[in-house]
């Protein structure tokens, strides 16, 4: 027999897959090998639960301030992201959030 061939791809990033890998009959001795399979190997990976791999979102802060005292500006908010665990790589969504504001217009604001 030959030696295994590399493991493959886990079929899922979390909540458990599963990897293959194989070995075929060398060819030299392929009359030993005409009646019996190749053989596969398999084994259970990535085991954690999604939940333990995604980090959870904290509240959103309050709305800033509009950007600009007069006309059209912008207003932001934002949340951290904390990690569950020392595997978790980063929180789905985004950080930031933006919103258009408006503020009286600039010239009703210079003619008083």
């Amino acid at each position: 027999w030959n030696t295994w061939i590399a493991w493959t791809q886990c079929t899922v990033s979390c909540n458990g897959g599963t990897q293959f890998r194989i070995r075929l009959c060398e060819e030299r001795a392929i009359s030993e090998c005409q009646h019996r399979l190749e053989i596969i190997d398999s084994r259970w990976c990535n085991t954690l639960p999604c939940s333990d791999l995604e980090g959870i979102w904290g509240q959103w802060t309050t709305w800033s301030d509009c950007s600009v005292h007069c006309g059209k500006g912008t207003q932001s908010r934002f949340r951290s992201c904390f990690m569950t665990s020392n595997r978790a790589k980063e929180c789905l969504g985004h950080g930031q959030e933006n919103v258009f504001c408006e503020k009286k217009s600039c010239q009703s604001m210079s003619m008083r």
